[in-house]
């Protein structure tokens, strides 16, 4: 039985981004081909990838050709994907456009209601709220107030590989961001200060208070790596797990 988990490796993408390819016009095959893209460029924390047609149409399940005409056809021209050496045979740099305004694949639009086909209400015909009134216009200050409250985000705290995540793309170990999500989870209450006051941003409080010099990783003692470099490790790693030697 399956059981996928969280720490043999996720992929982070936008919410935003999915449902922009849910609302395309892309084509079955073309959403596989865009999400394998995506899971071995942004999988890695690379913006792009170096595949050949037929690594893709290998892992996508569909033929060499059709993997070829699918993206020149389609999800090049209409700006999803970027690729470089297009017209060529060999292993070419493959890039999703996060941006999808830039997208021409647009979803198809609803048609509006003429003017006339729904009857219009009479003035005078509904009731109009007094103000301070129960169920009626607020009053400014209170509907200030009550703004500003929807506006505020509450504080969802990070998990332990959200933290550690985070110290190492900037280039902070992996023992100092444990470190950091345990003196914060075990706060009491948790995710306060050293002076009680609630944590609003962990990020800013990380990198105000933690991302200091004795925190970085030392990237060459001990024979360690970069996470530049145990990215790339990682990508070649899966690259050979599902293509092999070849």
């Amino acid at each position: 039985m399956a059981s996928p988990q969280l720490e043999n490796g996720y992929t982070k993408i936008a919410n935003e981004i999915l449902s922009a390819l849910f609302k395309s016009r892309i084509s079955g095959e073309g959403i596989r081909i865009t999400l394998f893209i995506i899971r071995m460029s942004y999988g890695y924390s690379r913006k792009n990838c170096d595949l050949s047609y037929a690594e893709i149409g290998l892992a996508c399940c569909i033929p060499r050709q059709r993997v070829a005409r699918i993206i020149k056809g389609s999800l090049y021209p209409n700006r999803v994907l970027s690729v470089s050496q297009l017209g060529s045979r060999t292993t070419k740099t493959f890039e999703f456009n996060k941006n999808f305004d830039e997208w021409t694949t647009r979803e198809k639009k609803v048609p509006v209601p003429q003017l006339g086909s729904f009857p219009v209400p009479q003035l005078g015909s509904f009731p109009v709220p007094q103000l301070g009134s129960p169920g009626g216009v607020l009053p400014i200050r209170e509907r200030k107030e009550k703004e500003k409250r929807k506006k505020a985000k509450a504080f969802v705290p990070p998990t332990e590989n959200d933290v550690v995540q985070y110290f190492l793309e900037n280039g902070y170990s992996e023992e100092s961001a444990k470190k950091v999500f345990k003196y914060y989870d075990e706060a009491n209450p948790p995710w306060t200060d050293s002076k009680g006051t609630p944590v609003r941003s962990w990020k800013s409080k990380v990198l105000a208070v933690w991302f200091k010099p004795e925190n970085k990783i030392n990237a060459r003692s001990g024979g360690g790596m970069t996470l530049k470099e145990k990215n790339m490790a990682n990508f070649e790693q899966a690259r050979k797990e599902l293509f092999g030697n070849g």
